[in-house]
């Protein structure tokens, strides 16, 4: 029986993950960096663990990730956040005791970073917005003489986005001139995220979707969508990098081409629109079924109805109540009850986080994996650090 270890055990997607391995016979462990997580409450999950958050404490988590597939003679690790970032750190370390289903990490900084995205993609011929770093430079791109985009360079859930105008300087809106901001075309069409399962370069499946909702920035609702289009890109896309493991990414696509804004290369809400045993012969390397199961729309509930405010102020609020009174809720599930009561303790535990840390409660689910800047590639990252002695016995 294989055995396979989740991190960001909190993500409503390494709860869907852990009970589609459970049912096809694996043991599932999950790992966190909060204290309360939804996969604690899971019957699909054997153990969970608490381990220190890899942004303030990387050399911490990444033994402790290591010391945990020791003891539990882990085979898979599948990472759900952007924490694989930080474990790919040690992807040739890990590898000697069990499979990382990502790539390596020069790949994943990349295809993380929004504008070296950008530039790879223009390599390879693929379509994307034209961009620049954004540096304080005294004459703008052409493509800033019509409405156009700031945004980080690391980011993630649509935050820290400003629609400038036209000619409009970037210095209206106070921003660094480190180069970690980057000013990109604003694209205009429908937008549609995907979620890929990819083997060493061959993409097994892919799955489209579209917002139906969401509770500031973060989509709540996700509905099925199709375009061979984009299907096609990422196929080009992913054989081109060899990537190995989930890859998502965000597009715009019009009557002229399909433009990708954005890319994740790791688990994203698709997950709950993909076919759990497709997913899980992807993660461990099985031959997939030429058959697949249609799910329905899903969506988080309990998030769903935090942004009810915000729903019932969209014009288009009648298809938004449309799409979640359709649409099954990610977190129940009648062989596995506990987590939907479970999540209340949660999100209380989130709430409480916020008002701790003084970040916005859409944050929380990332809070602590986050990778912004490349601070933690450092020669001494293969060195104990002081600081991380405190988690030592986790």
């Amino acid at each position: 029986m294989q055995r396979v270890l989740l991190t960001a055990g909190r993500l409503p997607v390494a709860l869907e993950l852990a009970r589609a391995l459970h049912r096809r016979g694996l043991t599932v462990f999950a790992a966190d960096s909060y204290q309360r997580f939804v996969c604690q409450a899971s019957n699909a999950v054997t153990r969970c663990f608490h381990v220190p958050a890899p942004r303030e404490h990387p050399l911490a988590f990444r033994e402790c990730i290591l010391d945990i597939i020791r003891r539990e003679r882990v085979d898979v690790v599948v990472p759900c956040g952007e924490e694989v970032l930080y474990l790919a750190t040690a992807r040739e370390r890990l590898a000697r005791v069990a499979e990382p289903f990502f790539p390596d990490q020069d790949l994943l900084l990349t295809l993380h970073h929004k504008l070296r995205f950008n530039e790879l993609c223009m390599r390879l011929g693929l379509s994307v917005p034209a961009s620049a770093a954004y540096t304080g430079q005294s004459v703008l791109p052409e493509f800033a003489q019509k409405d156009y985009v700031l945004k980080r360079a690391y980011s993630r859930a649509g935050v820290r986005v400003h629609f400038a105008p036209g000619g409009t300087r970037p210095e209206r809106y106070l921003l660094p001139k480190d180069g970690s901001w980057l000013m990109q075309e604003r694209m205009f069409g429908r937008t549609v995220c995907s979620f890929s399962l990819v083997r060493q370069g061959q993409v097994l499946r892919t799955y489209l979707y579209q917002p139906g909702a969401q509770l500031g920035s973060i989509s709540v609702i996700f509905c099925h969508t199709q375009s061979p289009r984009i299907e096609a890109w990422i196929e080009r896309l992913a054989k081109a990098t060899g990537f190995h493991g989930f890859l998502s990414l965000d597009f715009i696509e019009n009557d002229r081409d399909v433009f990708a804004v954005e890319c994740n290369p790791r688990v994203t809400s698709g997950v709950h629109l993909a076919d759990p045993a497709a997913m899980v012969d992807a993660i461990v390397g099985r031959p997939l079924s030429a058959q697949e199961q249609a799910r329905p729309p899903a969506q988080v509930t309990l998030a769903v109805l935090s942004a009810l405010p915000q729903i019932l102020r969209e014009p288009q609020r009648w298809q938004r109540l449309l799409h979640f009174l359709q649409a099954r809720d990610v977190i129940w599930d009648a062989h596995d009850p506990w987590p939907v009561a479970y999540q209340v303790l949660c999100y209380a535990y989130f709430y409480r986080q916020a008002f701790k840390k003084q970040i916005p409660f859409a944050a929380c689910p990332m809070d602590g994996y986050e990778w912004d800047d490349d601070r933690s590639i450092l020669p001494a990252f293969d060195m104990r650090d002081a600081r991380d002695e405190q988690f030592q016995g986790i």
